[in-house]
């Protein structure tokens, strides 16, 4: 009767819904997005995106990157990719900034077709700033810090020296840096470019190391000899 026919109906949209439904899931691609950094920006400023993907098939495609605009629209940006079969690999961006917080869409495309997708929103920073530790593990020493007299929240965050192949814009979002003599001295001239042209415009770069003498030269900066 109609109680049959009903549970017929939905039947039948349940299936509807398993098949239709995770057509992207199915196609072995993940994809994850990371915006700024630790998921944070500064509205108006150019900023990172690392998108990672991982296939379990070869594919050849494009890295398409929207970003929802204030008007209803969205800003693209595209990169052709190839990802072997099993592999992963990680793709950097440096992109305007939208105006405030809005949805930022990464997806996998392939023969016209969206194969993976991922998507975020970033948090605008209010009253904040952002210190960088490049290539080390953030220190504890470092959560909790407000600058003086504006109470400004620092925040670390990790900094990857594959940003710097990006240039200096990757760290436009930075107020600090933080980098080990180590880290500096084994730094490709195209990396020091990067931290210098972002000093140059207001960056702070901190060196920590037991022998400054041996730095490469990293004017201009102010050189401060700490033995704590």
């Amino acid at each position: 009767g109609a109680k049959r026919r009903l549970v017929g109906a939905l039947a039948v949209v349940c299936l509807l819904i398993q098949v239709g439904t995770p057509a992207i899931a199915q196609s072995g691609v993940d994809v994850q997005i990371q915006v700024g950094y630790d998921n944070r920006f500064l509205p108006g400023r150019w900023m990172p995106v690392s998108v990672t993907v991982e296939s379990s098939r070869a594919i050849a495609g494009d890295l398409e990157l929207s970003i929802e605009q204030p008007d209803g629209s969205r800003s693209l940006h595209s990169l052709g990719v190839e990802i072997p079969a099993g592999g992963r690999k990680r793709f950097d961006l440096v992109v305007p900034g939208p105006p405030d917080e809005r949805q930022v869409v990464a997806q996998v495309v392939s023969d016209k077709s969206v194969i993976g997708q991922a998507a975020t929103r970033p948090l605008a920073l209010r009253n904040a700033a952002l210190v960088a530790v490049l290539d080390q593990p953030i220190p504890a020493s470092l959560n909790g810090i407000r600058s003086q007299p504006a109470l400004t929240e620092m925040i670390p965050v990790a900094l990857s020296s594959e940003l710097l192949d990006l240039g200096s814009s990757s760290l436009e979002l930075l107020t600090y840096v933080v980098a080990g003599g180590d880290e500096i001295a084994s730094a490709s001239q195209e990396h020091l470019d990067a931290l210098l042209g972002w000093v140059v415009t207001g960056g702070r770069l901190i060196v920590v190391a037991e022998d400054p003498e041996n730095l490469p030269e990293l004017a201009p900066a102010a050189r401060i000899k700490w033995s704590p």
